[in-house]
C-alpha cells in the first residue's frame, strides 16, 4: 500500500531564517577540528569514487584530468598523507562508482558520459594487481541530460548485484549481474514518475530486512520503491509530497541520531517571493509512512542541479554518521546534536559540486574530499573521539520486560516504553506473532497470545520496541 505524507507546516522542525548566510546561523556547540592532510595537484572534477583495485591495502581516489579533458586518473594513498598519480585511460567519461559487480575479485570502475550522461561503461582491472582499464560492458539507454550517476546495489538481496541507472522520463533501470562481465535489464522502476527524476539511493529504511530505493523527482515528490522479497520484484511503497518546487537529490544515512531508524536526506528547491530557496530535509520511517523530522530552508545551500550535494560518513570515529552537503559557498559538515537535531560544524570553500566522505588513510575517520581552488583537497577531523563523545546523542533509559522467563498462561509486562511506541513480537524464525501500534503509556502487557487470539507455543521470542527516540530489542522465553 502506498502512503503519502504532505508537508504542510514548520512548527515541528528546526527551520532557520530564509536568506541567512552560513556564518552565525549555528552555535558550534559541537565543532570538529578539521585539518587539511593532503592536496592533490589537480581538481578531480566529479564525485570521487574510492577503493582498493590492486588489492595492496592502500585506497585510491579516482577522477578526471580536468572538466574539458576527461582522461581518467587515479591517486593512490601511499602513507604519511601522500598520494601517487597514475593515468588510466583517455576515455571521455567521468568515474562514478567503484566495486566488484560480477563477483570475480577484479575491481570495476563505472564511468558515465560527461556530456549527456546517457551511457554507462564498466572498466575492469585486467588482474587483481592492476587499476581498472579494460572496457568490459556498456549500455546506452534513452538520452537523459544531467541524470545522476549509476550505483551498484543488491536491491533484492539475491547475491547478484544490480547496476542502477537513471533514465530521464523512464525511471530507474536495474541491470543485474548475469555472469562474468554480463548485466541484464531486469526491472524498470517508473510507476508514477511522469517527470524527470533526480538522484537515488538505497537502504533498509523501515527495518523489515527488505531494501528500499529512494528516488527524488521534479514533480514535488520523493518516491520510495521497496523490494518484495521475490527476485527482481519491486513495489511503490510511498510517495512523499513536499512544498518544494523540485526534489532532485537524495541520500540514505544509517541512523545519525541513534533512535533505531535510518534516515534519508533530500534537497529540493522552493520558489517564494520571486526567489528560489533550497530546502534540506531529513526523513524517517514512522508508523508505516515516511515523514520529515528536520529541515532547513536557505538561499545558499546548493549551487545548482549539476552535482550530487550529499555524502554520508563517520568523520570522527564514533560509529555514528555525519553528512556533508554542498552549498553555494562550498562544503558544509553537519552533525547530530540530539534527537532530530542537527547543527553545522564546519565549512570550506569549494569550486566543484561534489564531495565524498571516505576513510582514505584507514585511520577510522572519514576524510572530506572535494575540489578546492588549487586542486582536490582532503581534510580530516584531528580531534576524533574526544569531540565525538561530547557531541554524541545521549541514550534513553532501557526498556525492560518482566519476567524474562514466563510460563504459558502468565502475561508479561514491558516497562520504560517511550510515548507512542510501536511494539512487535517475533518468533525465533522471524515470524511476526503480534504487534501494538502507538502504545500511549510507559507499560504494556502481552497476554502471550498471537494476533488471532491463540496462545503461542513455548519457545524463544524477541520483542522490538520502536519509538521516535530509540529502538530496543528484548528476548524472552516461554516455558510450559
Amino acid at each position: 500500500m502506498v502512503s503519502e505524507h504532505l508537508f504542510t507546516g514548520y512548527a515541528r522542525f528546526s527551520v532557520l531564517v530564509l536568506g541567512a548566510t552560513l556564518s552565525g546561523l549555528h552555535s558550534l556547540a559541537f565543532p570538529v577540528r578539521m585539518v587539511q592532510i593532503a592536496q592533490l595537484p589537480q581538481p578531480l572534477c566529479y564525485n570521487f569514487p574510492c577503493g582498493d583495485a590492486n588489492h595492496n591495502g592502500r585506497f585510491e581516489v579516482y577522477g578526471t584530468r580536468s572538466m574539458t579533458e576527461e582522461s581518467l586518473v587515479v591517486f593512490e594513498y601511499v602513507g604519511d598523507n601522500e598520494f601517487t598519480r597514475s593515468a588510466l585511460s583517455t576515455i571521455a567519461h567521468a568515474p562514478t562508482e567503484f566495486g566488484d559487480g560480477d563477483g570475480d575479485d577484479l575491481m570495476e570502475l563505472v564511468v558515465g558520459s560527461t556530456s549527456d550522461r546517457s551511457s554507462a561503461v564498466i572498466l575492469e582491472s585486467p588482474d587483481a594487481y592492476s587499476f581498472p582499464a579494460d572496457s568490459v560492458w556498456g549500455t546506452f539507454p534513452h538520452p537523459a541530460a544531467n541524470h545522476p550517476y549509476p550505483k551498484f546495489m543488491d536491491l533484492d538481496r539475491d547475491g547478484r548485484r544490480e547496476l542502477a541507472i537513471q533514465v530521464e522520463n523512464y525511471g530507474v533501470h536495474l541491470y543485474e549481474n548475469a555472469g562474468d562481465n554480463q548485466y541484464e535489464l531486469v526491472a524498470v522502476l517508473s510507476e508514477s514518475l511522469n517527470y524527470p527524476a533526480g538522484d537515488f539511493d538505497f537502504g533498509d529504511l523501515d527495518g523489515d530486512s527488505l531494501t528500499e530505493l529512494v528516488i527524488g523527482s521534479m514533480d514535488h515528490r520523493i518516491y520510495v520503491f521497496e523490494a518484495t522479497g521475490n527476485d527482481n520484484e519491486y513495489v511503490l511503497a510511498a510517495r512523499c509530497s513536499t512544498l518544494s518546487h523540485q526534489n532532485y537529490n537524495v541520500a540514505v544515512a544509517h541512523d545519525m541520531d541513534r533512535n533505531g531508524r535510518p534516515e534519508f536526506l533530500a534537497i529540493g528547491t522552493w520558489f517564494s517571493g520571486g526567489q528560489y530557496y533550497v530546502r534540506l530535509m531529513i526523513y524517517e520511517a514512522i508508523a508505516g509512512s515516511y515523514a520529515p523530522v528536520w529541515e532547513q530552508a536557505r538561499l545558499d545551500f546548493f549551487r545548482g542541479m549539476s552535482g550530487n550535494p550529499f555524502s554520508v560518513g563517520d568523520i570522527d570515529g564514533d560509529s555514528i554518521e555525519e553528512f556533508a552537503v554542498h552549498t553555494g559557498r562550498g562544503v558544509a559538515l553537519f552533525k547530530c546534536t540530539g534527537p532530530h537535531e542537527y547543527a553545522q560544524v564546519w565549512q570550506r570553500d569549494s569550486i566543484g559540486s561534489y564531495e565524498r566522505l571516505f576513510d582514505v588513510n584507514r585511520d577510522g575517520r572519514a576524510e572530506v574530499i572535494f575540489d578546492g581552488p588549487r586542486g582536490t583537497e582532503i581534510w580530516e577531523d584531528t580531534e576524533g573521539l574526544a569531540v565525538a563523545e561530547m557531541a554524541k546523542p545521549k541514550p534513553a533509559l532501557p526498556v525492560m520486560v518482566r519476567p524474562t522467563i514466563a510460563r504459558l498462561g502468565m502475561p508479561v509486562q514491558f516497562s520504560g516504553i517511550s510515548p507512542n511506541a510501536d511494539i512487535e513480537v517475533h518468533s525465533l524464525d522471524g515470524r511476526l506473532v503480534t504487534q501494538a501500534e502507538g502504545v500511549g503509556q510507559p507499560n504494556w502487557t502481552w497476554s502471550l497470545r498471537d494476533q488471532a487470539g491463540n496462545l503461542v507455543p513455548a519457545g524463544t521470542y524477541f520483542a522490538v520496541i520502536r519509538s521516535k527516540e530509540r529502538l530496543a530489542s528484548l528476548k524472552l522465553c516461554i516455558v510450559k
